[in-house]
């Protein structure tokens, strides 16, 4: 599993939709089921992989921070500058510093009708409720204080 995964780039073709813009979430994802296996096997490999790929989504980070949903694209999508900040923490060392994508992050907190907080899907424009944004960042502000364990990823 880990040597198929591990060769998956950003411009991979089963990554890009319709339109031929190359998606950023499921290129997250594959980075973390290779930092999943490394942890359920022990297999250092995989982590060291996803590690080395990580590199390849820091050429994706926005000015600000943030991190496109697209491959190209200007505005900040936090689910995927959530994922990304998951990334650096859970995989330390790698070429993604995740310290001003941490803070845009933060920055991207709202208060909630509830009293509680949540994060926009999108940076910029009308900011609706993300639970899948919102459960990334609570992990990703987590994960450098607390760690994470594999079994809880979300």
């Amino acid at each position: 599993v880990a040597r198929r995964a591990g060769g998956i780039q950003v411009r991979s073709p089963h990554l890009a939709g319709p339109a031929g813009r190359h998606h950023l979430h499921p290129f997250c994802y594959a980075l973390e089921g290779l930092w999943v296996w490394s942890r359920a096997t022990g297999d250092g490999s995989a982590a060291a992989q996803a590690r080395a790929r990580l590199g390849e989504l820091a050429e994706h980070r926005l000015p600000d921070g943030g991190l496109p949903g697209t491959a190209g694209a200007v505005l900040a999508q936090l689910d995927v500058t959530a994922q990304a900040v998951r990334l650096g923490v859970l995989l330390a060392g790698g070429p993604f510093r995740p310290g001003l994508t941490r803070q845009f992050l933060r920055a991207h907190v709202r208060p909630a009708p509830d009293g509680g907080r949540y994060v926009p899907y999108r940076a910029e424009g009308r900011h609706h409720q993300s639970s899948w944004a919102s459960m990334f960042t609570v992990q990703a502000l987590r994960a450098e204080r607390d760690g994470l364990n594999w079994r809880h990823l979300v």
